[in-house]
Parts: structure tokens; sequence; C-alpha cells
């Protein structure tokens, strides 16, 4: 049961950029109730990158907000030490990890203080030896945690033979609703070629498939594909485009701090991912009323039904991806409709209030087991 003084939550994440775990945690640094919880967040970031898209936005924007400076997995004793402090000097009764790095670190710093830890996986992305050693790291750590919640239902269901069933929980993400009961955008709106791709510039999210298909689209070079975001694969794709003859048509955008501009111009969303939990892109273009074209992968066909809110194609198909894009195109009421019941949906189903409100019972349900 939630006592009467709020409860004292840190935490930890270890961003490079704004993507979608770290718009999760903005979103319930933003709606969480004051009156139950009193969040606080740690970053661990590179020492030669201490500041970036999502920490810029932190400072600005979270008041109990600080950093910790990292040097490789070497510097994890002092890691630890530094966490373990900040733990204690703001009397932190509980630890909510994001990532498997601050699940590690996390789950040593929260035991050695005797407090319980909770983490949201958010999904992995095994696309390097090093990574699969990570994720295998980290299924080894998830098995003593107090709570455990996954974004999506693949995710959850992944772990039943890693995490004892009580203390795992499915949890969506959930959208706040910023533009109040405005009307889905009608066709004036927008210029009938606007493609957008919201996302990180990495193998795992499958951009090179989607400028494949737009080489294919040999009839339609009217189109553009404004991609926004950044990535280590950046001059891979750059390469990529000029390479396949799509330069003009392609533009590298970039981290923007503005996303809603871009969601009222375009005509579709593609999100052509290899894998996903269930992203934030996806709920924030949807309830804006943009048509979705995505793979199906991760938790994206739990909230599109295809055909309904939406269109699923299958994986590393750029064949499928180029069908579906010129389907849009080729009747912008479907598209619209699609649009107008994604949104619907979204709305209904998806709301950050309750998410929150979820995201607030588990904290308590951990403590209340500590306590005993």
């Amino acid at each position: 049961m939630p006592s009467a003084v709020p409860l004292r939550v840190l935490h930890l994440n270890t961003p490079t950029a704004l993507a979608g775990a770290e718009r999760v945690i903005l979103n319930y640094f933003e709606h969480h109730d004051p009156a139950k919880a009193t969040p606080h967040l740690l970053s661990f970031v590179n020492l030669s990158r201490p500041d970036n898209s999502f920490t810029s936005v932190a400072e600005r924007t979270i008041t109990r907000f600080s950093k910790i400076l990292m040097n490789g997995f070497i510097d994890i004793p002092r890691q630890l030490r530094e966490t373990v402090l900040v733990i204690r000097s703001l009397r932190i009764e509980l630890v909510h990890s994001h990532g498997y790095r601050c699940d590690i670190l996390g789950f040593m710093a929260a035991r050695q203080v005797g407090i319980p830890i909770i983490s949201t996986v958010h999904g992995w992305t095994p696309v390097s030896r090093s990574l699969r050693c990570y994720e295998y790291l980290d299924r080894l750590f998830l098995r003593r945690f107090d709570r455990i919640i996954c974004v999506s239902r693949p995710l959850y269901e992944g772990l039943y033979d890693v995490v004892p069933q009580e203390r795992l929980f499915f949890v969506p993400n959930a959208v706040a609703r910023h533009d109040g009961d405005a009307p889905v955008p009608e066709a004036g709106d927008r210029d009938g070629r606007t493609i957008l791709y919201v996302g990180r510039l990495s193998p795992e999210k499958g951009l090179d498939l989607l400028l494949r298909a737009c080489a294919l689209l040999t009839e339609r070079r009217d189109i553009r594909l404004l991609l926004l975001g950044d990535g280590p694969c950046r001059e891979e794709y750059e390469r990529l485009v000029r390479e396949l003859g799509v330069a003009e048509q392609v533009l590298f955008l970039g981290h923007q701090s503005d996303v809603d501009s871009f969601y009222r111009r375009a005509d579709m969303l593609i999100l052509p991912s290899r894998t996903e939990g269930l992203p934030m892109t996806l709920l924030e273009a949807m309830s804006r009323g943009v048509p979705i074209i995505a793979t199906r992968v991760g938790g994206m066909p739990d909230l599109i039904r295809d055909g309904e809110t939406g269109i699923l194609v299958s994986p590393e198909d750029p064949v499928a991806l180029k069908d579906a894009i010129l389907r849009l195109l080729a009747d912008p009421s479907e598209a619209r409709a699609l649009g107008a019941r994604g949104r619907s949906m979204v709305r209904q189903e998806y709301a950050v209030g309750p998410w929150a409100r979820r995201i607030e019972s588990l904290y308590f349900g951990a403590i209340s087991e500590t306590i005993k």
C-alpha cells in the first residue's frame, strides 16, 4: 500500500541520444503522481561525450537529475561506488533501471544498500558478438530482480524461462495527448509525397531496407524521404543513397526537437525494423493520425492491426515496403482512414495516465515484499 510520504525512486539509464527508452523515462517524470513517488534520474554518460540530445532535454525538464561519467567497463568499481553514494545521500528506497549496463550496476548497488530494484526491458539489439554477450549477462542479473517490466509481448514471453512469473509484467509503453482533440490532418495539410522515418540510424532499425525500397519506386521520383535521428550508421547510409541514386530524394535531418511539425506534414511513417520492443515513435505518430507502415517484429503487431490501424509487412523485404508505400500513395482516403483508426485506438488503449499509475503500483508491490 502507498505510504503517506512519496516513495523515493532512482531511475538509471545510459543515454547516447533522445531515443525510445529515453522518451519513456521522460514520459514517466512528466506524468508521475507526486503524492506516490518522487523520482530522481541518474544517467551514466561517456567521459568523451558527456552531453547529448537526451541529457540536454533532461537538464532542462528534470529538476532531480544528475550524471556519472564513465570510462568503459574497467571503470565499473568507481561507477558502483558513486551510485551507492547517490542512493544513500538521496535516501532512495527503490531503484528502477533501464538497459543492460544499468541493470548490472543498479542491481549491485541496490543489493549493497538493501533496497529493491525494478528493470524495464525495452529490448535488446544483438547485432554484434559484444551485444549478444551483454544480453546474456543482463538475463543472468534479471533472474534476481524484484520486478521486470516488459514493453512488448515477445519480450515478456522471451523471459518466461528466465524470470519467475510472479515477478514478470507486461506493461506496454504509452503516449501523452499534447494536442487535445485536434482532428486528423486532412489531405490539404499534406503534400502527398512525404515519407517520414524517426529513429536511430543503426542496423537493427532496418533503414537500409527502406532506402532500397525507395530506390525501387522508379515511377515516383517526386517522393521525399525525411530521416530524423542519428546513429552509428549515418555515413554508411549516406553512401548507400548515393549508390542507389536516390540522394536527391533522401534528406538526413539528424535529431530534431520539434518532431510534431514533421508528423503534421508526413503522408506516412515507416518503421522497417529488424528487431523492436514497442517504439515510442510508433505511438507518437499514431496518436497524431499519421498512417503507418511497419514490419511484423517485436511489439508492433500488438499495436498495428494490419489493414485496420496500419500496414504490416515482413521484415527484410524492400519489395513489400515499396508495394505498401505505393498502396497508400495511390489511395489517400485509405491512408487517412488508417491514420484516424490508429489515432483513436492509441488514445483509448495507450493513455499515459493509467500507464504511470501501473508503474507506481509495481513500485509499491516490490516495497511491500521487501518489508515482509
